[in-house]
Order: C-alpha cells, then structure tokens, then sequence
C-alpha cells in the first residue's frame, strides 16, 4: 500500500511540474496588442491638441493601472487557492508516505531565471528585426517617432506585434514558464521596457546601466543615427546581451531620435495610414518593388 501511494504522488508531482501555458496566459499576451493598437486609434481619433492627448493619455494610463491591478490580486488569489488545495496537500503526503521526493519550493529564483532567458529571447527577436529588411520596415514604425515618450514600447506596426508575442510565447511553452508566473513576467518585462523609451534625461550611473537598460542607454538605439539594418542597444531590460555580443554603446547621450529613411507618414500619419505604409514597404522588400529612398546602413 505504501508503495501504491508513492506511485500515486509521483504521478500526481509530474502533472503539476509540466505547467504547459494556458489559453487564458496567451489570451492576456494577445489582448495586449489590441488594447494596444485600439488605444492608438483612440488617439488618433480624440486629440486633434496637446491638451486633450495628455488627457486621453492620462484616462488610458489609469486603465493600464486599474486592470494590473486586478490581474495581480487575482493570480495572488490563484496562487494563495492553489497552495491551499494543491501544494500543501502534496506535501502532507509525502510527509505521511515517506521519502519519495522534495515538496515544491520557492519559485522566486526560477522566476528570475525564466526573465533572464525571456529577455535573452527578446534580444534576438529585436536585433534580426533590424537585419531582415521585409521586418524592418514593419519595425521601422516604432522607430519613426520622433519625440519619445513612456508609450512609445506599444508603437509598433499590428504585424510586428503579432511575430514578437508569438517569438515570446513559443519561448515560454519552451522552457515550461508556469502559466500563473507568465502573465506576471510579461507585466513585469513590458513595464521595464515602457520605462527605457520614455522621454527623460535618466541615467543609471556606470554600474547600474550595465545592469538595467536606462532611458539613456534606449534612446541611442532610436537615434538618427542608429536606425535602420545596423544598430546598437538591442536589449529590452539587461544590457548584458548587448555586451557579450558587442552591440553596446554607452558613449552616446541623450541624442535626437527618429528614422530618416522612414517616411513621413510612419511619423506623424494616423494609425491605419501608418499600418498601411508599413505593410507596403514590407510588400515592396519582399516581392522587390522600387527601393526606398535613403541609406538603411549606419
């Protein structure tokens, strides 16, 4: 009997270590990015002035605010259920039954690790966005824009946004990221990234931006200079990636921003204009249409 009930917890250990990611994980991720490109077309469509954008932003920062919120206290509502009904359960047994393996244990540093590699990913998704001309002229909406702001990580072509959460999530179903961790490292991930666009003179000191990416550090990779199929400061939120594969610059300041090579619609047209230019650049790369204007090479 003992030997039965043994049998029976490793079987029930195995099918809680799989933690494959659920449908309402990815639903999160993709709902992101129409919340996003609606936001934009709200925008667009509500702030003919400054003053009514700095409002509509304002109204949309507080959504933001108010549904993490939500999403937080209900994984940590999740997270007290299943440690109720689950974790604690499993341990008493294997207390009760004898050695036959170890009781779950703090998740934090596997957390930290399944970030590390998360943005490992990222770095890559981004720099070969930079090297595949047909992906660069999707990506090359987010680096149009010529004043940089806090919103300016969600500005991206539809097309773009989709290759990025499909790249991330296949990453996580990869290396098994738990789906009550998932949401919490793309609200966690995004939120550092969003700080590293905004528009202000921050640095994090020499020690610290070889730690975090800073505003400082981003910006040189929205530079004019910077943009196209050769850039420098790939990195989402760890600058070490950038380091080891020496794509680092650290000596540039806080520089103009924008792409000249784009065109002026990808800067200041409206959201389905700028969605439309992108995907005929690309179409053009693709299908070898008449080249656009202007040098990609740095």
């Amino acid at each position: 009997m003992r030997s039965r009930a043994r049998i029976h917890a490793e079987r029930v250990a195995q099918g809680y270590k799989r933690n494959p990611i659920g449908l309402p994980s990815v639903a999160i991720v993709l709902g992101g990015a129409a919340v996003s490109s609606f936001g934009r077309v709200v925008l667009d469509a509500i702030s003919p002035t400054r003053t009514f954008a700095v409002i509509a932003t304002a109204i949309a920062f507080a959504v933001v605010a108010l549904a993490s919120w939500i999403i937080l206290g209900g994984a940590a509502v999740a997270r007290r259920r299943i440690r109720l009904t689950v974790e604690q359960p499993i341990a008493a047994l294997w207390e009760t039954i004898g050695r036959c393996g170890r009781p779950p244990r703090d998740q934090s540093r596997a957390f930290a690790l399944y970030a590390i590699i998360l943005d490992f990913g990222e770095y890559w998704r981004h720099r070969l966005s930079h090297v595949f001309r047909w992906w660069y002229s999707l990506h090359a909406l987010h680096h149009a824009q010529r004043q940089m702001t806090f919103w300016s990580d969600d500005r991206n072509h539809l097309l773009d946004d989709i290759i990025g959460f499909a790249w991330f999530t296949c990453i996580a179903l990869l290396i098994g990221v738990p789906p009550m961790q998932f949401p919490l490292l793309v609200l966690l991930l995004r939120l550092i990234e969003s700080l590293s666009h905004a528009n202000a003179r921050v640095s994090y000191g020499w020690l610290g931006e070889r730690l975090l990416v800073s505003p400082r550090f981003h910006r040189a990779h929205h530079g004019v200079t910077a943009a196209g199929e050769i850039s420098v400061n790939y990195g989402a939120v760890l600058p070490w990636w950038d380091m080891l594969f020496r794509t680092a610059d650290f000596s540039r300041e806080f520089v103009q921003t924008g792409d000249p090579t784009a065109e002026e619609a990808l800067a200041t047209g409206g959201y389905f204009t700028q969605q439309w230019v992108g995907a005929k650049r690309m179409l053009r790369d693709i299908f070898g249409g008449t080249p656009r204007g202007g040098s990609m090479n740095v």
